[in-house]
């Protein structure tokens, strides 16, 4: 079973997310937090993902133009849990 939850507002062309979630019954979760200027056509997104309930998260940061923006990925807390395991 997957749960989705979401908070978010659109309020003179920009769209913000506080808030969005999707967990699976396994403890695996994604999450969604930034937002978007619609006018300027931008983003400032964060992507999250859990694997596992005691895993720590992998992110991904996009912002700048929406039709390409800058990726930044945010792995090293993850590498490091996945290390200490090996």
């Amino acid at each position: 079973r997957t749960w989705w939850e979401a908070e978010g507002r659109i309020e003179a062309g920009r769209l913000r997310i506080g808030a969005g979630r999707v967990t699976t019954e396994a403890g695996a979760m994604a999450t969604l937090s930034g937002g978007a200027d619609l006018g300027r056509g931008t983003v400032d997104l964060r992507f999250g993902v859990r694997p596992a309930a005691e895993a720590p998260e992998i992110g991904l940061g996009l912002s700048g133009p929406a039709p390409a923006p800058r990726a930044l990925p945010e792995v090293s807390d993850w590498a490091r849990w996945r290390a200490e395991r090996s």
